[in-house]
């Protein structure tokens, strides 16, 4: 009878913690771990360029069970998540390295955008409705043991990785919360308004929006902005040593933007506006919401994202995890597959059960 005890006690454990989960409409299923991902120390510093760098060659993938749970999807030609994902981690001078990569079919950047509906005369417009549709989207949430929550690193195809970054949240049981210590009036992203249907700012060549994205330092206004113009005509004058050059400018005009130049019907123009040049700010001025840099890349042939999270392991802000002390810390990554909202659960999120991540 002594020796059935222990069992029963374990049979009564492993009970409590399968009924012990989150939330149906929460981040995740129930906590089981399903991986461990120890941290790589000696492969060396990871480039943030690229998300391709051969230094993540050297660093063992574990691979990551996605959890797809719920309702299908509202509009049906949304493709369900990935079932699983590969991830890597390195430390590397105090920075903590994350990479991840998984199947997705689609590269969903289009957030709200526009379509070029009529090129005769002005050039008219369509915005394309949301429709609850948003970007690819991939969380990392690192569990907090001692405040009980989970600090959480949120990349967006569009919003957020086009300017290489990554938005800091905290996630308790209640709606993210955006981290706000030290952040100084940083935005990356701005909405591209409508004005009857018509995109407030273009592009400046009108087509190529940078593949995507529409830069800030790169936008006109569709309307009213004037570009100004310098023609200049340069004679180099050879009478012998030495060579004397023309240096004068000859014209200098103003000219409204064609509205009709290179438009095709169907064309796209981006819903929002990227702030590039964010990069270059310090970090006392991205603060704790913007102080996770990332970088992609979506491979269209086989359809495989790869996305790269750099943060220190001591950012030195409160609604940070401080992470240089830690032995290993849970964790759980959440793919959304154009989604906007990581509580519903849908074909179109998966969740990961808890992984260990080791330094």
């Amino acid at each position: 009878m002594k020796k059935t005890i222990p069992l029963f006690l374990v049979f009564l454990l492993a009970l409590w913690v399968g009924c012990s989960g989150d939330d149906d409409n929460g981040p995740g299923p129930t906590p089981e771990v399903t991986a461990r991902v120890v941290v790589n120390t000696t492969a060396g510093t990871p480039g943030m360029q690229s998300a391709i760098d051969p230094v993540w060659g050297n660093v063992p993938e574990v691979t990551v069970n996605v959890v797809k749970a719920g309702a299908l999807p509202v509009t049906a030609a949304l493709t369900e998540v990935s079932a699983t994902a590969t991830m890597q981690a390195i430390v590397a001078a105090d920075d903590l390295y994350i990479r991840l990569q998984w199947d997705d079919t689609s590269f969903n950047v289009w957030k709200e955008h526009y379509e070029v509906v009529d090129t005769s005369g002005f050039v008219s417009f369509n915005q394309v409705p949301d429709l609850e549709q948003s970007e690819d989207q991939l969380f990392v949430m690192f569990k907090d043991t001692v405040g009980m929550y989970w600090d959480t690193w949120n990349w967006r195809a569009l919003t957020t990785g086009a300017g290489g970054f990554a938005e800091g949240f905290n996630y308790v049981d209640s709606p993210l919360v955006v981290d706000a210590e030290g952040t100084k009036l940083v935005n990356i992203q701005w909405k591209n308004p409508s004005v009857f249907g018509d995109p407030t700012y273009v592009h400046l060549d009108t087509c190529e929006f940078n593949g995507f994205a529409l830069y800030l330092n790169e936008k006109l206004h569709r309307i009213s902005d004037v570009l100004w113009v310098t023609t200049d005509t340069t004679v180099d004058t050879d009478l012998g040593p030495p060579v004397v050059y023309d240096t004068t400018i000859d014209t200098i005009y103003k000219q409204t933007w064609p509205l009709t130049r290179g438009w095709t019907i169907e064309q796209r123009v981006p819903g929002w506006m990227i702030d590039g040049e964010a990069q270059f700010l310090t970090e006392d001025e991205l603060g704790s919401r913007w102080d996770t840099r990332a970088v992609m890349d979506f491979d269209s042939t086989d359809g495989v994202y790869t996305v790269v999270f750099k943060r220190k392991l001591a950012t030195g802000y409160d609604d940070d995890l401080d992470m240089s002390t830690l032995d290993s810390v849970m964790t759980r990554v959440v793919i959304l597959n154009n989604g906007s909202d990581i509580y519903r659960a849908d074909t179109w999120r998966g969740v990961s059960k808890d992984i260990w991540l080791v330094f």
